[in-house]
């Protein structure tokens, strides 16, 4: 299953992320990661594990509610992906591993970087990156990020888990 919800985020919940990225210094301790940590294949980028503030993963988790109705769910990892020119050559199709991921596209003005996924046909589908765009990802949906051909490419991407019942006894 993939959604996409547009204007996510108020302007000012956004602004939040808008800061991160524009802050010069923000990836100057940040190291390359690569899936299989191998650089030479030229499928890495730049990974930034980031807090969010407790207002906007309450956003995404409502949003969820929608979609998962009797189910809560918490953000286990977060951070900010950034996508250039040199870096993602490679990305096959992937699924990820949590019940549920989230993208978040933080700017536009650069070309490629569609995000494709294929749907329960195996078709392949784009999905066009645009500013405040959120995407909802099941883990059994295959997708993959294109290319960035020139510019640079920032999203905040989260995995999510299942919120744990804590169960009760009266003893």
């Amino acid at each position: 299953m993939i959604k996409v919800i547009d204007n996510f985020l108020s302007e000012s919940e956004f602004s939040f992320f808008k800061e991160i990225i524009n802050n010069p210094n923000f990836y100057a301790d940040n190291k390359p990661f690569t899936p299989n940590g191998n650089s030479n294949i030229g499928n890495y980028y730049n990974r930034k594990f980031i807090t969010p503030s407790d207002n906007i993963e309450k956003r995404i988790c409502e949003c969820l509610k929608l979609e998962y109705e009797s189910l809560k769910f918490k953000i286990s990892n977060c951070w900010i992906n950034h996508i250039y020119v040199d870096t993602n050559k490679n990305d096959n199709f992937h699924k990820d591993h949590s019940p549920v991921s989230v993208v978040l596209f933080l700017n536009e003005g650069f070309i490629g970087g569609n995000l494709e996924y294929k749907d329960f046909n195996g078709d392949i589908n784009i999905i066009t990156p645009k500013e405040n765009r959120l995407i909802i990802i099941d883990k059994k949906c295959r997708h993959r990020v294109r290319n960035v051909m020139e510019g640079n490419r920032y999203t905040f991407v989260a995995f999510l888990e299942f919120e744990k019942k804590i169960s009760k006894t009266i003893i």
